[in-house]
């Protein structure tokens, strides 16, 4: 048992010593009086010893309630339905909510929608659990949006007292934040590191390099220890151009502007072995704590710089050699159009026929001659194409399936592909793919229709017909002039230009033009 009782005895006693006292002492009665007294202020240092407890007690409570309310984390505890039964100022503060609005609220419902599926298994998992767990959510703060947050979690059940769950909440995005920003730039530098391009950065207010990447060291032979904190211009720069370089830079120290920012310019730079080569640089500025600083992304273009000059060389030598080939154009048309005739001796001839018929009618509608002379050279090679037809095709007896004539239909296209990269001074190359185009869209390759067509292949659409059904073929005996006449009579205007059908008519029956039969 305590000493306290004996100890407050003691001290009464001493008290009552103290006091003034009756002489009376002797007495019983007075004895019993002096008992009772002691007594008396026994009960009074224990009062006074109470009331000071308390007293530690409320501060303590006080201080506990404030580190509860205002601790860094909040405090919730949800019961076993998910319902929050208590919260901390701090987590109000979190949550951006009154406590009143969020006592007795599901804490599912403060949580982001995306992370509420993620949320309910955990909690349901940690129900059947004991001890500390933990789980990052994103949780809805009001009408403010989303913060980060971290959950430590206990379940704890005492004896007799119902399921209660203690969640500790940390607001994380900060250090989300910084996380990302630490990924961000560990991204940054390595893309920089792997990049092929030079990546250089300059303080414009000294000119010294700040900045200088793995392809930096390859395409300049300096490593970054080498450079960094050195003016770049004495390094880099053709000292021919030093001084023009600098003046930039005073400028560009006071604005950030500068006739090669933001553009891409080809400029010579110098290797650390003293050579010169072509660089493509693109620069760009920024402000950092209000100091201007450039950024260049810098390639070696060296080796395109060759192939350009060697490419113009070639381009050269080809406009001669083009020179050359116009100087014998006709001749080469004609050796062109015998070669395709040689693959195809049913048809030996046609060219020439078609080109032959093709001049008479322009001249008959009244072209000018320079215009009738481009008529007969593409007429010369309008089916310059079937060069890429196989002869048993072309040579064929029978009839031609489907798939014979489809491949026969390329020819257009295929003569096209051949002559335009030829800079004839007449479009050859559009008459050749539009002579079996027809008025109405019927025709091939294009399908072109009306005025889309070219006056010249509309001519030679029409000597093409006439002179195919005048002739012989393979698969069939010539038909005669009169057939072929009628042909176009009959399209004239759906499918071939109603003009060119009357002058051709006229060139055959009105001037005596001679066809094949």
């Amino acid at each position: 048992m305590s000493n306290k009782p004996n100890l407050l005895r003691t001290a009464a006693e001493a008290r009552l010593v103290r006091a003034p006292s009756s002489k009376a002492q002797e007495q019983s009665a007075e004895t019993l009086l002096h008992e009772l007294q002691v007594h008396q202020v026994e009960l009074e240092m224990q009062n006074d010893q109470l009331r000071a407890s308390q007293l530690a007690l409320e501060e303590s409570r006080d201080r506990y309630a404030a580190l509860y309310e205002f601790a860094p984390v909040g405090y919730l505890t949800l019961s076993r339905a998910g319902q929050i039964t208590a919260i901390n100022l701090t987590g109000c503060t979190l949550l951006g909510r009154e406590r009143g609005k969020l006592l007795q609220h599901r804490f599912d419902f403060f949580v982001s929608p995306p992370d509420r599926d993620r949320w309910h298994i955990f909690f349901s998992c940690s129900l059947k659990q004991t001890g500390q767990l933990g789980v990052e959510l994103a949780l809805q703060r009001g009408d403010d949006g989303t913060f980060f947050a971290h959950l430590d979690c206990l379940n704890s059940k005492a004896d007799g007292h119902a399921q209660e769950f203690q969640i500790a909440l940390t607001d994380i995005s900060a250090m989300r934040l910084n996380q990302q920003l630490l990924e961000s730039e560990e991204r940054l530098r390595l893309a920089t590191d792997t990049a092929r391009d030079a990546i250089i950065m300059l303080e414009a207010e000294g000119g010294t390099i700040t900045a200088w990447n793995p392809a930096a060291e390859t395409i300049f032979g300096y490593s970054r220890d080498e450079v960094l904190g050195m003016p770049l211009h004495d390094l880099l720069t053709p000292p021919r151009f030093r001084a023009m370089a600098q003046k930039g830079m005073v400028h560009f120290v006071t604005c950030g502007e500068g006739a090669a920012v933001n553009k891409t310019l080809e400029l010579p730079a110098l290797h650390k072995d003293g050579t010169e080569f072509f660089i493509e640089l693109s620069l760009s500025s920024m402000q950092i704590d209000g100091q201007w600083f450039a950024t260049g992304i810098v390639r070696d273009i060296s080796a395109r710089k060759q192939m350009a000059q060697a490419l113009s060389q070639s381009l050269l030598q080809n406009q001669q050699q083009l020179e050359t080939m116009r100087s014998n154009l006709e001749d080469t048309v004609k050796a062109i159009s015998t070669i395709v005739e040689m693959r195809d001796p049913y048809t030996a001839g046609h060219q020439a026929r078609v080109a032959a018929l093709a001049v008479a009618i322009a001249r008959q509608m009244g072209l000018p001659e320079e215009q009738v002379h481009g008529i007969h050279l593409a007429g010369v090679v309008h089916d310059l194409g079937k060069i890429q037809i196989p002869a048993e095709i072309l040579s064929k007896p029978g009839k031609l399936n489907a798939i014979e004539s489809s491949f026969i239909q390329t020819h257009a296209q295929a003569g096209y592909d051949i002559l335009s990269g030829i800079k004839f001074p007449w479009p050859i190359a559009q008459m050749v793919l539009q002579h079996h185009e027809r008025l109405d869209g019927s025709g091939y390759p294009q399908k072109l229709k009306g005025d889309a067509i070219l006056l010249e292949a509309r001519i030679l659409a029409v000597s093409d017909v006439v002179e195919a059904i005048s002739s012989h073929r393979p698969y069939r005996a010539a038909l005669g002039v009169d057939a072929a006449l009628a042909e176009i009579a009959r399209g004239s205007g759906v499918q071939f230009d109603a003009s060119v059908v009357d002058a051709c008519i006229k060139v055959v029956n009105g001037n005596g033009m001679k066809l094949p039969e």
